[in-house]
C-alpha cells in the first residue's frame, strides 16, 4: 500500500513542479491542495474514532446492523444474478 501512495505522491509532485516550471502560483496551489487534501483525510479519520466508537456499541445492542447486512446481501446477490443473466 506505502508504494502505490508514493507513486501516487510522486507523480503529483511531479506534475505541480512541472506546471510550477511555467507557471509557478499555480504549481505551489496544486502542491498546497494535495498537501491539504492529503491531510485533511487523515485529521478527519483521527476525528471520527469516537464516532465509529459509538456506532460499534450501538450495533452490539441492535439487531438492526445484522439486518442491514443482510440486505445489503440479498441486493448484491439479486445483482450479481441479474448481470449474470443479461451477460
Amino acid at each position: 500500500m506505502i508504494k502505490v501512495q508514493l507513486l501516487v505522491m510522486g507523480a503529483v509532485v511531479a506534475l505541480a513542479f512541472s506546471y510550477g516550471a511555467r507557471a509557478t502560483a499555480y504549481g505551489v496551489m496544486l502542491l498546497a491542495l494535495y498537501g491539504l487534501g492529503h491531510a485533511g483525510t487523515i485529521a478527519i479519520a483521527g476525528a471520527s474514532g469516537g464516532l465509529v466508537q459509538r456506532y460499534l456499541r450501538w450495533t452490539d445492542r441492535s439487531g438492526a446492523a445484522a439486518r442491514l447486512r443482510q440486505g445489503a446481501g440479498v441486493f448484491v446477490a439479486a445483482a450479481g444474478v441479474y448481470f449474470a443473466w443479461t451477460a
